[in-house]
């Protein structure tokens, strides 16, 4: 930012700490996106556009929850402009379009679009001009007043929690008819279902605040969800599920949990780890298993990783830790074999992102063993 002269700089400190907007413009073409009928949880929703510039981030979605929106997270445009969602959906792409001289010194201008994502129509559009003390303030004044007009889609908007997430990008399949209370979301499933065996299986603790990790194969024919930690019976809720990737992800009750650490790196061939597993169809007192494993088969964009079990024991969903104790992949779908397929650890963090859920992370862990891993493995069983 330039200023010319002393009594610029003065005129500024008389306007205040917000500096001087000198123009905001805004026209709305049609009103805001709603739920519409088919209303079923948080909404409306907005997404920042990935194109918009950079400083404009922050002050678009300040504006979006003073307006009432539920503000997804930057990482879920991407998909969202591919696919499109069940939920209408409001992207705001805000424009850098320079400089203008003034007699304070340079302002900065602005221009913001907002397109409902599944009907590809502009909804609306506005210009701010702002001058201020430094770039960053110039931007921000600038969207404030280029979205100034831009109509209220609610009384109290957020950023979306994980729940919220997975409401948002449903496909309509999976949106239900009835509202979702924020711990009990429909599950998110971006490939359709296909028959596999009675779910039971493992899952991992990821986050303190009780986000729970398994293999897709162990929850989809799953009506209702039971688990067991810590030789508690607890109720399971799936969040969300992708076929494609094999993951899901459960919550349990609300409250604070010892969590597992994932690793920061995958695994290379011939690494050896260990896998933490309860028994499939086992009874519910059953033991945690460990396991020695290698990996077979490191990832690749042509085929997923394998990893050799000396135990025929079934073990999907169950985490395998490396010699660190921090989770490197989760076991997937029985095939047969020594050999079985796993997911690895850079999947399960990009699916946990597009998601927006929590997880720990960390170099080193506790070393793996059945005494640590059963603070937080979970034995999955679909309920009778």
């Amino acid at each position: 930012m330039r200023f010319y002269g002393l009594a610029s700089v003065l005129l500024l400190a008389v306007a205040g700490c917000e500096g001087i907007t000198y123009e905001g413009t805004g026209v709305a073409y049609q009103s805001p996106p709603t739920a519409g009928a088919r209303s079923s949880g948080p909404g409306p929703f907005a997404v920042v556009s990935p194109q918009s510039h950079s400083l404009t981030v922050e002050p678009i979605q300040d504006v979006l929850v003073s307006k009432g929106y539920v503000v997804l997270p930057g990482h879920t445009a991407p998909r969202l402009f591919a696919s499109g969602s069940a939920r209408q959906i409001a992207a705001v792409l805000c424009a850098d379009r320079g400089e203008r001289t003034k007699l304070l010194g340079t302002s900065r201008v602005v221009e913001c679009a907002v397109t409902d994502i599944n009907t590809d129509q502009t909804i609306y559009t506005g210009q701010g001009e702002h001058i201020d003390w430094i770039v960053e303030l110039d931007f921000r004044g600038a969207v404030r007043a280029a979205l100034a007009n831009l109509p209220a889609a609610g009384a109290i908007g957020r950023l979306a929690t994980a729940s919220d997430i997975a409401v948002a990008t449903a496909p309509p399949s999976a949106v239900p008819q009835q509202a979702a209370a924020p711990r009990s979301t429909p599950t998110a499933s971006r490939s359709p279902a296909r028959p596999v065996p009675a779910g039971s299986g493992t899952g991992v603790v990821v986050s303190t605040r009780g986000y729970v990790l398994t293999s897709s194969s162990v929850v989809q024919v799953c009506g209702i969800l039971r688990g067991r930690l810590q030789n508690r019976d607890v109720t399971l809720r799936e969040l969300a599920t992708d076929v494609d990737d094999g993951l899901s992800v459960l919550e349990l009750p609300a409250g604070t949990y010892i969590a597992a650490s994932l690793a920061r790196q995958v695994p290379a061939r011939n690494d050896l780890v260990v896998v933490l597993g309860f028994p499939a169809g086992g009874s519910p007192g059953a033991s945690l298993n460990v396991m020695d494993g290698q990996v077979v088969a490191a990832p690749s964009p042509a085929r997923r990783m394998r990893i050799s079990v000396g135990s025929p024991m079934a073990v999907r969903g169950a985490p395998a830790l490396n010699d660190n104790g921090v989770v490197v992949a989760v076991m997937g779908e029985e095939q047969g074999g020594e050999a079985r397929p796993a997911v690895d650890v850079e999947t399960i963090r990009r699916f946990l992102d597009s998601y927006g859920v929590p997880y720990e992370q960390a170099a080193r862990g506790e070393p793996p063993s059945a005494v640590a891993g059963a603070t937080y493995t979970v034995r999955v069983t679909c309920a009778s």
